[in-house]
């Protein structure tokens, strides 16, 4: 297995900008869990889950995906 730094490092480059983890955001998440870093990680990744999920909604309906 790769590096996870390595993968998200090279994964960063290829987010579509609407679909992007804003400074705003990642704002709100560490004043939600600056005490709780587990948590705060599970609150990061879960939000990329929704916007992957949302990023391949829209590319299924543009007819890219499927």
């Amino acid at each position: 297995m790769k590096n996870v730094i390595e993968l998200a490092s090279k994964t960063r480059k290829c987010i579509d900008s609407k679909y992007d983890l804003r400074f705003e955001t990642m704002n709100e998440i560490r004043n939600a869990y600056k005490d709780d870093i587990f948590n705060l990680i599970v609150c990061a990744f879960s939000f990329g889950y929704l916007q992957g999920g949302k990023a391949t909604k829209a590319e299924i309906k543009k007819g890219v995906i499927g």
